[in-house]
């Protein structure tokens, strides 16, 4: 490990505008003070001239960039990159080892009766759930809504149908091991919980209080917040496997083209048009916030704001773009 500072940093302006870089030399970045840097409160439309010390023939080039952090180690900086570009996720998974080991006759025996407390519990869960359901009421503007039997009546049905189908593996089905056992309860718990949450998702759009409005709204932060969009928007930013994805499809649903082709998400001066002010986006943008961090344990507010910045940056590029063909056309017509 080199005890030289190095830095991740993100190119703006010129042919490699939006692209990063891995390991520049902090002492190459002009005035960049290492005492105030934080990674997690730099704004993120600040930038820093680097220069380019490649070559023993000065002068040396100078480019614009942002710095997204710094540090001595090189393989920290490229795993914080492939992070920042979502190839892999920000935590290290458990790892789980198992023995695989012959089991003794005790161990079989002791298996069976695991699995007959697991039947139990599980119908003992499904029972709780039900209960739950009964308990559970959904109120917007003080009007409480009850769940139909009819549902009820529909889970414990198909409750019972999985139970007899658990029976019959449990019962036919030839000694596995323990690896394949535990992937195969793994499975069923995903299951169970992709079914709970599309019931639960399902209920709360089809029974909210009014459901002229509600059923085509879905509420954006916390609650109560006032900002709601329509569920096609919602949904179709849900797709989205990254919270900054995620929180550029929200941002152009909340606000007019024209807003966002004049703002930055936290305001302050045009780094590439200095004379161009930027308005920071309304209190709405706090709703997206909020909303992303909910989602994704793996939210950054500067990565965020680097994000939603770009993507402003390029519909600026677009809309001139377009401006000067237009232009073009109008004058080829006169």
């Amino acid at each position: 490990m080199s005890d030289e500072l190095l830095a991740l940093v993100k190119w703006i302006g010129g042919k490699d505008d939006g692209q990063f870089t891995v390991g520049i030399p902090v002492m190459w970045i002009k005035d960049f003070d290492l005492n105030v840097f934080d990674p997690e409160s730099e704004d993120s439309d600040t930038s820093y001239v680097v220069e380019w010390r490649v070559g023993k023939k000065k002068p040396w080039l100078y480019f614009d960039a942002q710095v997204i952090v710094i540090s001595k180690n090189l393989e920290f900086l490229n795993r914080e990159l492939r992070v920042l570009e979502g190839q892999i996720s920000p935590y290290k998974p458990v790892q789980v080892s198992y023995s695989k080991k012959s089991k003794s006759s005790n161990d079989t025996s002791t298996e069976s009766e695991s699995k007959k407390k697991r039947l139990s519990s599980e119908k003992s869960s499904k029972n709780g759930k039900v209960n739950e359901i009964l308990k559970r009421k959904c109120s917007k503007n003080h009007k409480s809504i009850e769940i139909d039997e009819e549902e009820i009546k529909e889970t414990e049905n198909n409750d019972d149908l999985e139970d007899s189908e658990s029976e019959r593996d449990e019962d036919g089905a030839e000694e596995v091991s323990p690896s394949d056992l535990l992937k195969k309860m793994y499975r069923e718990i995903q299951t169970m919980k992709a079914a709970q949450a599309d019931f639960i998702q399902n209920y709360a759009q089809n029974h909210r209080g009014n459901a002229e409005d509600n059923n085509t709204q879905q509420e954006l932060g916390k609650a109560g917040s006032g900002v709601s969009i329509s569920i096609e928007s919602w949904n179709a930013a849900v797709q989205k496997h990254t919270y900054q994805s995620m929180g550029s499809s929200l941002i152009q649903v909340l606000f007019p083209t024209e807003v966002l082709l004049e703002s930055n998400l936290r305001g302050n001066k045009s780094k590439i048009d200095k004379n161009a002010p930027r308005p920071a986006l309304d209190q709405n943008k706090v709703t997206v916030e909020e909303t992303l961090k909910s989602r994704f344990p793996d939210y950054k507010k500067s990565y965020f704001g680097s994000t939603i910045n770009n993507m402003l940056n390029d519909l600026r590029k677009k809309n001139a773009h377009i401006a000067e063909e237009n232009n073009e056309e109008n004058n080829e017509d006169q």
